[in-house]
């Protein structure tokens, strides 16, 4: 009978530690800026970031709060298992859909309406314009919706696996968004 409920025993907790695994809730702490930054976490711990680094940290605790530069501390919170920019200075990242292959989805007038719930959108900066199908975003924590992060860069190519079209996102700094599209002649 106790070699039963050992097995028992031993079965759930391996079940466990597989539904456990791979639910790490990771946390990419950004600096989009050309200055330092100093990031202070309700456990003490500080971080130094040089302009336009960051450093991916995991997250046992699921809400903390952080400072920023001396100001005030912001609280978050975060789901477990998913991937976050934490953005301490707030300043503005782009999600950008890239389709590969052959769009089936135009409307009748001819124009896409969105890309992944991404709308068809304009920004500019200076002299540059850009029209394409990306979203702005400036929040404290931005939840991963990107097939390419930060470091990676849009391929001309890729394999689309099936008739129709792919649609791939990427999510830039503000600054290599602008640089990417001045590279495009956009």
């Amino acid at each position: 009978m106790n070699l039963n409920k050992l097995y028992t025993l031993g079965l759930f907790l391996s079940t466990l530690f597989i539904f456990s695994c791979g639910q790490e809730t990771v946390v990419t702490v950004d600096n989009p800026t050309n200055k330092p930054i100093h990031v202070i976490f309700e456990n003490g711990y500080e971080l130094n970031l040089e302009p336009y680094k960051s450093k991916r940290l995991t997250f046992d605790n699921l809400k903390s709060s952080v400072k920023f530069n001396g100001g005030e501390a912001e609280t978050f919170e975060l789901e477990k298992g998913k991937e976050y920019i934490l953005n301490p200075s707030k300043e503005t990242y782009y999600l950008e859909a890239f389709e590969y292959g052959t769009s089936m989805n135009v409307s009748l007038s001819g124009q896409d309406k969105s890309k992944k719930g991404i709308p068809l959108n304009f920004a500019s900066e200076g002299e540059q314009m850009v029209m394409g199908y990306f979203k702005e975003m400036n929040d404290l924590l931005i939840e991963k919706k990107w097939d390419w992060g930060l470091t990676k860069t849009v391929p001309k190519q890729i394999e689309v696996r099936n008739y129709g079209s792919t649609i791939r996102t990427k999510v830039f700094r503000k600054s290599m968004f602008l640089s990417f599209h001045k590279r495009q002649g956009m």
